[in-house]
């Protein structure tokens, strides 16, 4: 999925690319969603700021009727916390409807065509197996194994959630591990970087 800010930067780029893959989206109205959505986050992190502020004051304050006061003021502004919230849930939503319907960028070089008698193939290597079956495909495989949870990953984490579970887990670190020795013997120093959050 491409990154809101890179749509944004290139708005025209990646008009042009939907529509050579005929792909019906609309940009400005995506673009639109997520204003929307960053102004009711910073309404939202600013009431949670004020609820924090207001509570660390009450903790401190010495005069119970001032304190009584405050928590009155306090019980405001945590209902209109929560009509935010969900406001927020509601755009947060239209947006990752929206953003999954954005394609990636084709390069350009690419020849447009709606069926695969229009498009030109480069090359082919390899020999194309030939199943007396039909294969599933590996979001079926890792659920039939449980290898993974998508179900409550999505319920944590959004749209393409997923928890990593039993050999699924083992798999993932496996593969970490076989990376850091392959790199390792070639003197590479490892480092995890600060991570950014963006948004």
């Amino acid at each position: 999925m491409l990154d809101i800010k890179f749509i944004r930067e290139n708005k025209e780029i990646i008009k042009a690319g939907a529509k050579k893959k005929h792909v019906e989206i609309d940009i400005d109205k995506l673009l639109e969603v997520d204003d929307g959505r960053l102004k009711i986050l910073k309404e939202v992190e600013d009431l949670r700021a004020e609820i924090n502020r207001v509570s660390n004051e009450i903790s401190r304050d010495q005069d119970a009727a001032h304190k009584i006061q405050l928590i009155e003021e306090m019980r405001g502004v945590k209902e209109e916390l929560k009509v935010k919230e969900e406001k927020l849930k509601e755009t947060t939503k239209e947006w990752q409807h929206l953003m999954l319907q954005v394609p990636n960028v084709p390069d350009m070089s690419v020849p447009e065509g709606k069926t695969d008698v229009e498009n030109k193939e480069i090359k082919t290597w390899g020999t194309k197996p030939e199943f007396q079956f039909d294969p599933k495909d590996h979001i079926e495989i890792m659920k039939n194994l449980r290898m993974a949870d998508f179900d409550r990953g999505t319920k944590v984490h959004g749209f393409r959630g997923y928890f990593l579970i039993n050999d699924g887990a083992g798999l993932s670190f496996a593969i970490w591990n076989y990376a850091m020795d392959f790199f390792l013997a070639k003197n590479f120093a490892p480092i995890i970087p600060p991570v950014v959050n963006r948004r």
